[in-house]
């Protein structure tokens, strides 16, 4: 259902999920493990600046623990741009969300995706396992992947009933061209 709502912004393809490409979804980290995502997938948009997509869905019907989910979704997701960086020498970006059926955290909503709250999480030695044993955190980038997380609420019961359907989707996307600039970059 996610995968099914996003697509049907217009502005965002996935290929593939979790259970039928794990080998695709799944990203390196700087302590020699690999994290699996729902799903993977890219912005539309001009083909030059495309960035993949990465989604981890979340169906609760409490609060219940996702605050400490979601700061260990952060730590992996500056986790795998460092190991692209500093291992690799390539400069990727990534975006990453993080799609739940309700909302955590109502106090710090706003804070959830800055710069602020990322290096939080990345001083709080419960997610040093992410970044493996003599890592520094690199601030300039822990903020450019603050920048590139994406947190929303999907209200499946609602938001299903308001989105394109596949076939009227499939209509849409013969006439809108979607190999130019983004909606978000207007």
């Amino acid at each position: 259902m996610v995968k099914a709502w996003l697509e049907a912004t217009t502005w965002m393809e996935f290929p593939y999920n979790a259970y039928e490409h794990k080998h695709r979804c799944v990203v390196p980290l700087l302590n020699s493990q690999k994290k699996k995502f729902d799903l993977k997938g890219f912005h539309l948009g001009d083909k030059t600046q495309r960035r993949d997509l990465y989604v981890e869905c979340k169906r609760y019907t409490t609060a219940s623990g996702q605050n400490a989910y979601f700061r260990e979704f952060l730590a992996i997701a500056y986790s795998f741009h460092a190991f692209q960086k500093e291992l690799l020498g390539l400069d990727v970006a990534d975006d990453f969300m993080w799609v739940t059926s309700h909302p955590f955290q109502i106090g710090q909503w706003a804070d959830l995706c800055t710069d602020s709250f990322m290096l939080d999480v990345l001083q709080d030695s419960q997610y040093e396992k992410y970044l493996g044993p003599s890592h520094e955190i690199d601030e300039d980038l822990a903020r450019a992947v603050a920048s590139r997380i994406w947190l929303l609420v999907f209200n499946v019961d609602k938001q299903m009933k308001v989105s394109l359907t596949s076939s009227e989707l499939k209509i849409a996307m013969t006439q809108l061209k979607r190999e130019g600039t983004s909606l978000w970059e207007h």
